[in-house]
């Protein structure tokens, strides 16, 4: 994986981030602020909401820089 894509693990579902792609728009934080929380280490939390909550805020993503791999 490349140093540009960061993964963040969890039970059901793993995120990845590609730096390279993302514009900061921000339309992670606001479709689902426990999943994404700037400041917060780290900023991705999975498990913190259903996989469909997960889903439905990679899908948001205007840039494509958000992915998700079920488990």
């Amino acid at each position: 994986m490349s140093d540009a894509i960061k993964r963040y693990p969890g039970e059901k579902a793993d995120v990845c981030w590609d730096s390279r792609l993302c514009i900061h728009v921000g339309e992670c934080g606001r479709a689902a602020n426990e999943l994404f929380e700037g400041g917060r280490d780290p900023w991705c939390r999975p498990d913190l909401v259903a996989i469909e909550e997960v889903v439905d805020v990679v899908r948001r993503c205007p840039t494509g820089a958000l992915t998700y791999e079920r488990k």
